[in-house]
């Protein structure tokens, strides 16, 4: 289970809590009616429910809060494993190239893994107990909110609201356009589980990561990092971009390691804050090149990030009426939030356009540098090649059209390597990725243009993050057919990808599900 998981779980038990508690006032209504109630007797019998939803709700959620607390922490070794592997077979590459790493770290004792593996083990400890106190708190408000509706219903009711209908919607309105928001920041601004969730898992994880590579560097006595962006960078940490640190915080560096500034200093500084896009790669002395951040590019970076605060903003809008006007029990009130619902979903769909036109046409500006690449090493993760579909065969293909030179500068700016598998295997699918680990198995692949094909697919999901849906695939396709044909897609061309998709991942619904922008993503 991978951290965008975990936060969907957590916002389907949110909409739970919220449906379960909208489907007692809905019974109620009926039993209202058939027995006459008045609003006194009505709110004994709401009492009555609440009781039996907070009951409900602790033995239903208890299970499975600690389900997901126990996959947080598989999540978060798991990472720390795959940032030390992928790690150790860089700086190995390196060495292959003329990188001298000296001497090996005397360090790598067992008091040093040790050491390690407490770090790790603080991180787990704390990112569960920060999970454990919000799962709390959203049981907490569910019950407090529902309380609260109760009597605000019946205060509505006897000021003159109108119907049962129009005095419960007035009643829970706050609460279904807010959602249940149980974590409060330091600022005073307030989330709901799941986006905490997806924030604190997200970081926990990087830092996981962080970890894992920072522990092979200091095996091999190795402490100088370069940070690197992926996915458009953020404009707060664009100065870091390019620039060589020594890693004092994962890798065990110390100021006597060159002249160099401390990465501690940077993330003082603002480096690695919650939900930045940044990272760092090794820094290897004459192989690595460095690329600072332009002022076209940091201008590029910043419209992004504008565009970007409010596609996330108008995302979350939809949603919030999208709620009103599925659980408001005045047929007018439903009309009127669903139109407001399709206002923000049209704004939503305009945003992400908008996002689109900017990544596609930044592969001009030097933010997704085109260019070619004479070794195919810098592109690629390879051992033994034992077939005729050669890395130097793969990127001749990509470097043959417009999509494939993007996906080339994609790999090269994020400082991602699709590896390529050469052994034989029990399957046929043709590559897969997960995080930043892109596979392609080439001895399921027929030929180097298929294998270019793969790769442009796998990284379509890498570069936009989406996946775990129909229509995901669908734009991976499109991606596809658009490096063969060299041009954009006819209307029956895009009609058959959408089929081909729904054909080969029948397991997978259209959009819900998903993950990423989630809808209205377009390519022309």
């Amino acid at each position: 289970m991978v951290d965008y998981d975990i936060s969907k779980a957590f916002e389907t038990i949110e909409n739970e809590l919220i449906d379960s508690m909208m489907r007692n006032f809905k019974n109620h209504r009926a039993e209202e009616e058939k027995e006459g109630y008045n609003w006194s007797q009505w709110q004994s019998e709401q009492l009555k429910s609440l009781e039996q939803y907070r009951r409900t709700n602790q033995k239903k959620y208890g299970k499975q809060f600690s389900t997901l607390n126990k996959k947080i922490e598989e999540m978060l070794k798991t990472a720390m494993a795959d940032g030390n592997a992928k790690q150790e077979a860089e700086i190995l590459k390196a060495i292959k190239k003329g990188f001298n790493v000296g001497k090996v770290s005397p360090s790598a004792t067992g008091e040093f893994f040790k050491v390690n593996d407490r770090k790790l083990d603080a991180l787990i400890n704390a990112t569960k107990s920060d999970m454990k106190k919000a799962e709390t708190a959203i049981l907490r408000m569910s019950n407090d909110k529902y309380r609260k509706a109760i009597f605000n219903a019946q205060v509505y009711a006897n000021s003159g609201a109108g119907t049962y209908e129009k005095a419960v919607d007035m009643a829970v309105k706050d609460m279904l356009q807010a959602g249940l928001n149980c974590v409060e920041y330091r600022n005073g601004a307030r989330h709901t589980l799941s986006d905490y969730a997806d924030m604190a898992i997200r970081t926990a994880n990087k830092r996981a990561y962080l970890y894992g590579e920072g522990q092979k560097r200091q095996e091999w006595g190795i402490s100088l990092v370069v940070v690197n962006s992926r996915q458009g960078g953020c404009p707060d940490c664009a100065q870091y971009i390019g620039r060589v640190f020594i890693d004092d915080v994962y890798s065990g560096g110390s100021k006597a390691d060159g002249n160099y500034p401390l990465l501690s200093e940077a993330i003082a500084g603002g480096l690695f804050h919650p939900r930045c896009k940044d990272s760092t790669s090794t820094y290897y002395e004459g192989i690595t090149s460095l690329e600072p951040v332009s002022n076209e590019e940091l201008a590029q970076i910043e419209e992004r990030e504008t565009l970007e605060t409010k596609q996330q903003n108008a995302e979350r809008q939809e949603k919030r009426y999208n709620r009103l006007a599925q659980h408001s029990l005045d047929e007018n009130n439903k009309i009127k939030y669903q139109n407001k619902a399709d206002d923000w979903h049209t704004s939503n769909e305009e945003y992400k356009e908008k996002l689109d036109e900017i990544i596609e046409n930044s592969s001009e500006s030097g933010i997704i540098k085109s260019k070619n690449y004479a070794k195919p090493s810098e592109i690629f993760d390879f051992d033994d090649v034992t077939t005729e579909i050669t890395p130097e065969l793969i990127l001749d293909e990509l470097e043959k059209s417009e999509i494939g030179m993007q996906t080339i500068s994609i790999l090269k700016s994020s400082g991602i390597k699709p590896i390529l598998d050469y052994s034989y295997k029990n399957f046929d699918y043709r590559g897969e990725q997960q995080g930043d680990i892109i596979k392609i198995f080439i001895r399921n692949i027929p030929n180097p243009r298929v294998a270019a094909q793969t790769i442009i697919h796998e990284t379509t999901h890498f570069y936009f993050n989406i996946g775990q849906c129909q229509w995901a695939e669908a734009v991976c396709f499109a991606r596809e057919k658009m490096f063969l044909t060299g041009r954009k897609l006819t209307v029956s061309e895009r009609r058959y990808i959408i089929n081909l998709a729904k054909q080969a991942y029948p397991e997978f619904r259209w959009k819900k599900g998903g993950y990423g922008y989630g809808k209205g993503k377009k390519f022309n």
